[in-house]
């Protein structure tokens, strides 16, 4: 097979992995297999349930847990570790990225590996190709990429390609990455960055390894992710993600940027950001604000000891 199709779950979210596997069923593209891995301590028997997994596909998915393999689901990695025990498996040419939370037509992975092999053509280097995420069944788009980091403001840059049919960008955040499998188990996702810069930071290391990435308008994934308040939003929803967010920014910046990036962070993209997430904090964090802010205030603390250690 060319393409191995690779996703995380919890196992707890019936709707959305009768979604995922009923998208997949459904596909043109018939030349792929299905990894799942199952990131919970006692899998539910949800993977058992008879109508969950179309008669068709289910000779091509392979499920991993911590019963039937050597999957760790405590591991500190969390889902940067539950990634790369996905990606890990593979055993074809391709790559496909998804969450459970996603949903596609039926021509999508025909799509991609037609964009792929086209770019990688033109281009004569490795080529990443991204999806437009949409909220649901809407055309409300979440995400087109990223066209780089802005180190100054300490946020990555959004990218919007208008009336274009694609367009480069550096860095994707979450959902529908397609590339190769040989490029995706090399670089891997960072374990130290553990939650909510993870995907940022590993399709930026993939840019860095002069590999192109490509963002698609026709190419879409609906997002069925649940509703998040402003502050779930900003990924400072209570106060241990804002300190996750927190360690998570000085590790990406330390790690990508340069003596003047770092500098420009340090300078005036710190003060800015926790400037701009406090007064977030005060104006939508009801009784968590106080805590919210003390989290977001150890950033320097936190940030200093995870790139100094």
């Amino acid at each position: 097979m060319r393409l191995s199709v690779v996703f995380g779950t919890r196992g707890t979210e019936l709707q959305h992995l009768e979604r995922i596997f009923h998208c997949l069923a459904k596909q043109t593209f018939p030349d792929f297999t299905v990894i799942v891995v199952v990131d919970n301590p006692s899998p539910p028997q949800l993977l058992n349930h008879p109508s969950l997994i179309p008669q068709y596909l289910k000779k091509n998915v392979r499920i991993f847990t911590a019963d039937n393999s050597d999957f760790r689901p405590h591991s500190p990695g969390k889902a940067s570790y539950v990634r790369n025990f996905g990606i890990q498996q593979a055993d074809t040419e391709l790559i496909q990225l998804f969450d459970e939370d996603n949903a596609f037509d039926e021509t999508y992975l025909q799509q991609a590996i037609q964009h792929y092999d086209e770019m990688k053509k033109q281009m004569k280097t490795e080529v990443v190709i991204c999806s437009t995420l949409k909220w649901r069944d809407t055309d409300i788009i979440q995400n087109q990429g990223f066209s780089r980091f802005w180190y100054g403001q300490s946020r990555p840059k959004v990218n919007r390609l208008g009336n274009k049919a694609f367009g480069e960008i550096q860095m994707f955040s979450g959902n529908g990455v397609l590339g190769s499998a040989q490029l995706f188990k090399a670089v891997g996702y960072d374990e130290q960055i553990a939650r909510i810069a993870e995907d940022l930071d590993f399709t930026l290391s993939l840019h860095e390894t002069g590999a192109k990435l490509w963002v698609y308008a026709d190419l879409v994934v609906r997002h069925y992710e649940r509703d998040k308040s402003r502050l779930e939003q900003a990924r400072i929803g209570f106060p241990e993600q804002a300190r996750q967010k927190a360690r998570n920014r000085f590790l990406f910046v330390w790690k990508h940027g340069n003596v003047w990036q770092k500098t420009a962070f340090w300078v005036i993209g710190l003060p800015w950001c926790l400037v701009r997430l406090s007064l977030k904090a005060i104006r939508y964090g009801k009784q968590q604000k106080r805590n919210i802010i003390k989290g977001l205030f150890r950033w320097c603390w936190e940030g200093r000891k995870a790139v100094s250690g």
